[in-house]
């Protein structure tokens, strides 16, 4: 089942309709509001986002194919908004969502694409099952035919009388498995901290790259930056500079992660 996220503060604005048990739709207007301080341009680029690298499908209306919005969209919304404010790039996310969501598939005929850039998420996801697999496998059958010697070795052992006791026997037995076990979970506590220091090193990427893209809007013309909001005052355009800084992250996250991979 899907992974649902309890955070009051984001979910303030629907939880008095979360007691109605006939599902709940929005329209992009209303959809990105469930968010504080995202633009509906920024909401509906991380959306398209997905769809266009055939990860998750938005509904549509029958009659007129405009995208209707559920739950399980307002879920995935909440995570892709949280994670953002780590300075976790669109691209990461988008890996993550695979793992933690029962997303929507696309309808037959929709799940072709021509873009040689779309990651086959599914197959990356199957391979890193397959590997997984096949690493266990291997250091299962490494553990039993090393036990198998072990006991070959003790059996010719026992022949010679008096040398050893079974208890003796049992003793070195007993501690080869430990040994062996801790061995098994040292390569886990192993993995686990490559996949932490994976997405420590994301972070930093993603909020070096904000910090670029940041100064970069800032060096644009005011004719750029700002938009009027009165007859005599203009204020920055906080839309149209989330969606600089976002295509900024986008364009260069994969030349940046190179360069601190180290």
């Amino acid at each position: 089942m899907a992974e649902i996220f309890d955070d009051t503060k984001t979910n303030s604005e629907y939880s008095s309709s979360n007691n109605n048990s006939d599902p709940i739709y929005w329209q992009i207007g209303e959809f990105h509001k469930l968010v504080p301080n995202r633009g509906l341009t920024t909401v509906d680029n991380w959306f398209k986002y997905l769809e266009e690298n055939k990860v998750h499908y938005i509904g549509r209306e029958v009659d007129t194919g405009q995208k209707i919005y559920n739950e399980l969209d307002r879920d995935i919304l909440i995570y892709i908004d949280k994670r953002r404010k780590e300075n976790i790039p669109i691209k990461v996310i988008t890996d993550e969502l695979v793992g933690k969501f029962e997303l929507r598939p696309f309808p037959p005929g929709e799940n072709k694409t021509d873009n040689s850039r779309v990651l086959d998420l599914e197959a990356i996801q199957k391979r890193f099952q397959d590997t997984i697999r096949e690493s266990y496998q291997e250091s299962l059958t490494e553990i039993k035919s090393e036990i198998g010697d072990l006991l070959t070795h003790y059996f010719k052992e026992n022949l010679k009388p008096l040398i050893e006791t079974n208890d003796t026997i049992k003793l070195r037995i007993e501690e080869d498995l430990k040994h062996y076990e801790e061995r098994i979970n040292d390569e886990r506590k192993l993995a686990e901290e490559r996949r932490m220091l994976e997405n420590l090193k994301a972070r930093k990427v993603g909020s070096l790259l904000r910090t670029k893209a940041l100064k970069e809007w800032a060096n644009k013309p005011a004719s750029e930056r700002m938009v009027k909001t009165g007859f005599f005052s203009k204020s920055e355009d906080i839309n149209k500079r989330d969606i600089f800084v976002e295509e900024y992250i986008n364009k260069h996250y994969d030349e940046e992660y190179k360069k601190n991979i180290d």
